[in-house]
């Protein structure tokens, strides 16, 4: 005996016979049928819709009143009334698609396709109609969740991008479109390669799966430039066997310059605006390193300062007077030095200083104008005038030396050397001292 997936017996296909294939062909398309009874008010139907509903898998017989029932209460005044016109003879042959309810509460999509088979002589009334019935619950879930990711991919504020393996864009978001627009006036479907658009990409990484994630600047007419964080995957069509790049377009130019700025507060000190001990460290790690990689074509000075008697500023006109000093100095310093040179508030009253490429005379001779300008100085605040000079400890960097922090312990050595001399003066300490 053969049967069905839903235990239904199935004809002997050894005899060829219309009936046995037309039977083997609804049970290879998973339809099932139905038969009504208009007179009698009698539905009958095969084990498969039975299956559907929740009866065990063979024939069942329902009143018009008892298959009501299964109806979904929402769909019933729609299926009412089609069956009305089906019945009527108002459409030929009959379709609709509606919700069905099992034994168990569940709930099932079918579509339903049918035609009158006889009427009345005399009244015209359906005396019977026969149909099919098609389980589309799994079809309308997918094309549920197909409405839903592309109303997605609609509506992200990021930009989506899909192209084939030869860079022709199929698709994009009208974020996407937006941003092709303010670039090129123009959409994307309708310009150059994306390969041209993000040359970091080509063809041959398309056989990686793997998300892959760069950095895109992009300047539009205006002058404005937007800095976007791209990912790219790539995806094949089963059906189609074809491989196709999805690229997804972050806005970053905001958390950019967010970044920038709080790395900027971190390096910087508010209160004079130079660079802060931290950010000195950094730049005066690079320049040992410059030296040692240099073998000794490299020349590099390192200076430390201290405000003189800056205590005696604060006790006499107030620590709003002293930071006016501070802002002063570092402004009076920036116009001495040179763009390549970097100076930093190392805390408190004390600089430091890097004085690149300058050798042992011409350092020194930029230290003593500094000297120079702030002995000829005079900061008026709240109508006081206040003079202060500095003292400076300064070395050069060489190629033997162990380590920064021996650097550092020798032009600090030298500062407090200038500093027991009387301040207000350039002590030089060569790398050997």
């Amino acid at each position: 005996m053969n049967t069905n997936a839903n235990g239904q017996k199935l004809p002997d296909t050894d005899n060829g016979t219309p009936e046995s294939i037309f039977t083997l062909a609804l049970a290879a398309a998973q339809v099932a049928t139905w038969h009504l009874d208009c007179g009698r008010e009698m539905a009958w139907l095969d084990a498969r819709w039975a299956s559907w509903l929740g009866y065990p898998s063979e024939p069942v017989r329902l009143t018009f009143a008892e298959w009501r029932r299964h109806v979904h209460p929402d769909d019933w005044p729609r299926v009412r009334a089609g069956l009305v016109d089906f019945f009527k003879g108002k459409v030929d042959p009959y379709l609709l698609r509606y919700r069905l309810i099992t034994v168990n509460g569940d709930t099932v999509w079918v579509e339903d396709r049918g035609r009158i088979l006889g009427r009345d002589e005399h009244a015209g009334r359906a005396v019977s109609a026969a149909g099919v019935c098609r389980n589309i619950t799994a079809e309308r879930l997918q094309r549920l969740w197909d409405r839903l990711l592309a109303s997605a991919l609609q509506s992200v504020p990021e930009a989506v991008i899909i192209c084939d393996e030869d860079g022709e864009i199929r698709w994009s978001n009208p974020a996407a479109q937006l941003m092709f627009l303010a670039k090129y006036g123009d959409l994307p479907n309708d310009l150059m390669s994306v390969w041209e658009v993000f040359p970091n990409l080509t063809p041959e990484r398309l056989q990686s799966r793997e998300a892959k994630v760069q950095t895109l600047e992009w300047p539009l007419e205006s002058g404005e430039t937007r800095t976007f964080e791209v990912t790219v995957s790539a995806f094949a069509d089963s059906e189609e066997n074809e491989q196709y790049l999805i690229l997804l377009l972050h806005d970053v130019t905001e958390l950019k310059r967010l970044q920038h700025e709080l790395q900027h507060l971190a390096l910087t000190d508010p209160l004079t605006g130079l660079p802060n001990r931290r950010a000195f460290m950094d730049a005066a790690a690079q320049a040992w390193h410059r030296v040692q990689r240099g073998q000794g074509e490299c020349r590099m000075t390192l200076a430390l300062m201290d405000l003189d008697y800056f205590k005696r500023i604060n006790d006499t006109f107030g620590h709003a007077a002293g930071d006016a000093v501070l802002r002063d100095f570092a402004r009076l310093a920036r116009q001495q030095l040179r763009r390549t040179d970097v100076i930093a508030r190392f805390g408190g009253e004390e600089f430091a200083l890097l004085l690149d490429g300058a050798d042992d005379g011409e350092a020194a001779e930029v230290l003593q104008r500094l000297l120079a300008t702030l002995r000829a100085s005079e900061l008026i605040f709240q109508q006081h005038r206040i003079s202060y000079t500095t003292s400076i400890g300064a070395t050069v960097i060489a190629i033997h030396d162990p380590s920064l922090d021996d650097v550092l312990a020798r032009a600090d050595r030298a500062l407090y050397q200038a500093k027991a001399n009387g301040r207000n003066q350039l002590v030089w300490l060569d790398p050997e001292e």
